[in-house]
């Protein structure tokens, strides 16, 4: 069987097993791209008879296990596009030569023969990912190449000559060793699109205006401190990148580079932006993130085609008033500045759809920012934010609003108030107002702390302290987004307590001193139990014997020591020798603190800032008119 009209030829991947075909039944083929594909743990090879392939003009052989070429392929003479891009092949022959139509040329090779020039034909040569360290001189006399692809091939600098290829057009040589690039660059009078970065490069050639071609220019990750002046003179330039590299300062008349749509000069060292930057009339996208820029200058109100502005991680103490000018502005990121502030124009960007502040001193949003309809992200994070603007409400497209890092939903329910200096409607929320509001100069929070209740003063100590002239706690209640009341889950029991007069004690409870040989006998008057024990119990109270009862002691030889014992100042309230109390439900039910104190006699004790609730002042009028 002859295949007379066969124009596509492609061996496929996953075949079951090796493919054997005769290159002799193929005389027609042309214009048709041939594959040779691996085939499970069959590497195909290049037939030796392929030169039948008389009319063939591309051959793909990509991501093989080729590691040798047969001399026959070069009689192809038709052939425009070759690619031999991963394989194993090592040298390319010198019969490459005679190629002479070749158009398009993908290898994978660590050396390039010298007659790779003969090709005059050759337009499209990509050497990218290979480890190559230099380039052959010769290959500046491919007059015809228009993209040369040298991405991550290892090398350290570009060919002396490579100004001679005079037609090309996009030159990429990205994630090398470049240092410095040879002064003939700048005769690519037709050079559009120059990609360098990732690379070492400390500066760029004074003659780079030379280049009036040059569309996009591509600098980022190098060492470069400054930009030469020149610069300005590629009129044509439409995006331009020098992102991480040490700029201080771009040129006075970086303006003059009217066509620019992208800039990007990130992670830099720019302290301030020219003005001439307001003649960016086409300027779309301006991104100068971690710099040191602590002052914006008003032309960028001009920039009227600006839709994304990025400021992260900078200087800011605030933005121009002109920002109001960008109608087409949409996303807007002043993140981690020091803005106290924003202006009342901010209203005039009206395509704003991301607005971000968060990490700044802002302690107001102005009313203005409800003329930004289109809204729909608005973060203010870590501010000093009291309260949002009234107009929060009419941004009818917002969808999420951070006030905080460990917000748990996008959206917040705010609540209407009224600021308590002008009397203006105000929205607030349970996260308002925010942490750093509130910070003072004193960080260490003691004074931020509830001061009041009892308190536990040592006598030994050498100073004393006069709880009346102790400082007022700042404590505030904020409200909680799910405020519900603690309800007692089993509330049909009767609970029992005994409640019986301390008698011949004061009223008030001290801390006493007192020598260790001159204490009462524990069969007196009992010490009172801790803290934790001043809780109505679930079961009637049992009795304790006066050695079981909980002290706070440290007993010492009683001639040169002293006890310490800690008492909890409360009231005492006066009621009857002995009484029974029956638990009344109530929906908010706390536990009285109560000390059960072991005599003849059972002892209860109620703490005054409990009896002050109406609901214990019902219920002492039933304790002292119990019949016992």
């Amino acid at each position: 069987m002859r295949f007379d009209r066969i124009f596509d030829f492609v061996l496929q991947r996953g075949h079951p097993g090796p493919i054997s075909y005769d290159c002799l039944i193929l005389t027609s083929l042309h214009s048709a791209p041939v594959c040779f594909c691996q085939l499970k743990l069959v590497h195909l090879s290049v037939p030796h008879d392929i030169d039948r392939y008389r009319g063939l003009e591309e051959l793909l052989l990509a991501m093989n296990h080729i590691k040798e070429l047969p001399k026959t392929l070069f009689r192809l003479t038709k052939l425009r596009l070759l690619d031999l891009s991963d394989n194993d092949i090592f040298c390319v022959p010198s019969e490459i030569a005679s190629l002479c139509n070749l158009v398009e040329l993908n290898l994978n090779i660590s050396d390039l023969p010298e007659q790779l020039k003969e090709c005059k034909m050759l337009m499209v040569l990509d050497l990218s990912s290979n480890p190559i360290t230099r380039l052959p001189e010769s290959i500046a006399q491919c007059v015809s190449l228009t993209h040369l692809g040298l991405n991550d091939v290892s090398l350290t600098q570009l060919p002396v000559d490579i100004g001679q290829l005079i037609n090309l057009r996009s030159l990429e040589a990205r994630d090398n060793l470049i240092r410095a690039l040879p002064t003939s660059i700048t005769f690519l009078k037709n050079l559009q699109i120059i990609d360098l970065g990732q690379n070492e490069l400390d500066q760029l050639p004074s003659e780079m205006g030379c280049l009036e071609s040059l569309r996009e220019l591509y600098v980022d990750s190098n060492d470069l401190e400054k930009l030469p002046d020149q610069i300005t003179k590629c009129r044509h330039l439409e995006q331009f990148d020098a992102s991480e590299n040490r700029i201080s300062m771009l040129p006075e008349d970086f303006g003059d580079l009217s066509m620019l749509t992208d800039v990007n000069l990130s992670d830099n060292e720019l302290q301030i932006i020219p003005n001439s930057i307001g003649r960016l009339k086409k300027l779309a996208i301006l991104k100068l993130e971690k710099n040191h820029i602590y002052h914006l200058t008003q032309s960028i109100g001009s920039c009227e085609h600006l839709t994304e502005l990025f400021l992260t991680h900078n200087l800011l103490q605030e933005l121009p008033s002109s920002i109001g000018n960008l109608r087409n502005l949409k996303n807007l990121n002043v993140d981690q500045n020091k803005l106290s502030s924003i202006p009342s124009t901010i209203g005039g960007c009206t395509s704003l759809t991301v607005l971000s502040l968060r990490e700044n001193e802002i302690t107001e949003i102005p009313m203005d920012i409800g003329k930004c309809e289109r809204l729909t992200v608005l973060d203010l994070c870590n501010n000093r934010l009291s309260y949002l603007p009234f107009t929060i409400n009419v941004l009818f497209k917002l969808q999420a609003l951070w006030l905080s890092e460990n917000q748990s939903q996008a959206m917040l329910k705010l609540q209407v108030e009224r600021d308590c200096r002008t009397g203006v409607k105000v929205l607030s929320c349970y996260l308002l107002p925010q942490l750093s509001a509130h910070t003072q100069n004193d960080r260490s929070g003691q004074n931020r702390a509830f001061i009041g209740g009892p308190k536990v003063h040592f006598p030994d100590q050498d100073s004393t302290v006069d709880e009346d002239k102790l400082p007022i706690g700042q404590f505030e209640r904020h409200d909680t987004p799910h405020p519900k009341p603690q309800k007692l889950k089993k509330n049909d029991y009767i609970m029992y307590s005994s409640i019986v007069i301390l008698k011949n004690q004061p009223a008030t409870l001290a801390l006493s001193k007192k020598p260790t040989g001159t204490e009462t006998p524990s069969t007196g008057v009992p010490h009172p139990a801790p803290r934790s024990a001043l809780k109505f119990q679930s079961v009637p109270p049992t009795e304790y014997e006066p050695e079981h009862s909980v002290r706070l002691q440290e007993t010492h030889t009683p001639e040169t020591e002293q006890t310490k014992s800690v008492v909890f100042t409360s009231d005492i309230l006066e009621a009857p020798s002995q009484c029974r109390l029956k638990r009344i439900n109530t929906p908010y039910f706390k536990g009285a603190r109560g000390v059960l104190l072991s005599t003849t006699e059972r002892v209860g004790f109620v703490d005054k800032s409990i009896t002050n609730g109406p609901y214990f002042a019902s219920m002492e009028s039933a304790w002292l008119h119990s019949p016992g």
